[in-house]
């Protein structure tokens, strides 16, 4: 029986990679992992959930080895961003864990919202103009003010105008904060899936609706411009590899303004369509094995919906 741990698994990611595998290999064993409780992960598709310690914490990869004396994964996958730039930095410190992750250069790059512009721009592929914040001025608004580092919508605001600036510059929050232009087409908002197996790769560009941050509705369509944008990052990318990139059309082509190089949150949404790349990079790395025949859904939306989840029946017990 084959076997993997997730970490994260009380995220969205971990449960939507869990209720993948589940769907896709009914007797793989998935143990989940997480720093503060098994639920509501328990209660979901995994197996078993493991509380371990923070990533930068002492004892994180002691308590690994003896997770996989106990369980003989096939892979250990991390889901979370602090993770994924902990064992990206000291990945010789770890390279013995049998982790499934893009390399740790990419990872870098990628998470690094100044540096991924700049590898962007490198490469020919035009992106707006990201600077860091103490480099703003008033003749950049409007702009976007967000973390260097992070992922998601946590602290990111818009300055529209002077009064705006003038906050920003009283509050003194320039310190791993970039500014980037503000690119006003909301409605045109996409987020585009890249997965590589060695030389060949397949792409899947999907129109989204944002929703307090998170995609709460999409559908994949055709778009030679951002196909075309994408198949020339997919040249530069290394074998065996799977990010998201997020965009929006404008009147001067797509623009390019975050790179997640992970799987991100939309992964079974864009699963149910069609578009199985947690599946494929698993079973690309493990096999060795090329893309079989697909046909990813075209024009059918996709909603995301909370749903409820029984949990542990005595609280004691938590």
């Amino acid at each position: 029986m084959s076997s993997y741990i997730i970490t994260g698994a009380n995220g969205d990611i971990a449960i939507s990679m869990a209720d993948i595998l589940r769907q896709s290999c009914p007797d793989v064993r998935l143990i989940g992992t997480d720093i503060e409780s098994k639920w509501p992960a328990l209660g979901a598709s995994f197996d078993d959930v493991e509380i371990i310690p923070k990533v930068a914490d002492e004892g994180y990869i002691s308590t690994l080895e003896s997770l996989i004396k106990k369980y003989s994964p096939e892979y250990i996958i991390p889901t979370s961003e602090p993770e994924l730039r902990w064992i990206a930095r000291n990945h010789k410190k770890c390279s013995h864990i049998p982790f499934l992750m893009n390399l740790p250069d990419l990872i870098l790059t990628c998470m690094d919202k100044l540096e991924s512009m700049r590898w962007l721009t490198s490469i020919g592929i035009d992106v707006p103009e990201t600077k860091m914040l103490s480099a703003a001025n008033i003749q950049d608004i409007p702009f976007i003010m967000k973390p260097r580092f992070g992922a998601g919508s946590r602290g990111i605001k818009v300055v529209r105008n002077a009064e705006d600036f003038e906050k920003f510059c009283l509050s003194g929050c320039f310190e791993d904060y970039v500014s980037q232009k503000y690119l006003d087409q909301e409605d045109q908002e996409y987020t585009c899936a890249i997965v590589k197996l060695e030389d060949e790769f397949r792409t899947f560009i999907m129109h989204r609706k944002l929703k307090e941050g998170v995609t709460s509705e999409m559908y994949g369509l055709l778009n030679d411009d951002i196909e075309e944008m994408l198949n020339d990052i997919t040249e530069k990318l290394p074998s065996y590899c799977a990010i998201n990139v997020q965009l929006r059309l404008t009147p001067e082509g797509p623009r390019i303004f975050e790179i997640n190089p992970r799987f991100s949150s939309t992964i079974k949404m864009r699963h149910m369509l069609g578009f199985s790349d947690f599946l494929w990079l698993l079973k690309g790395v493990k096999e060795k094995s090329r893309f079989p025949e697909s046909s990813p859904m075209l024009g059918q939306k996709v909603y995301r919906v909370y749903r409820e989840i029984m949990g542990v029946k005595d609280v004691s017990l938590l």
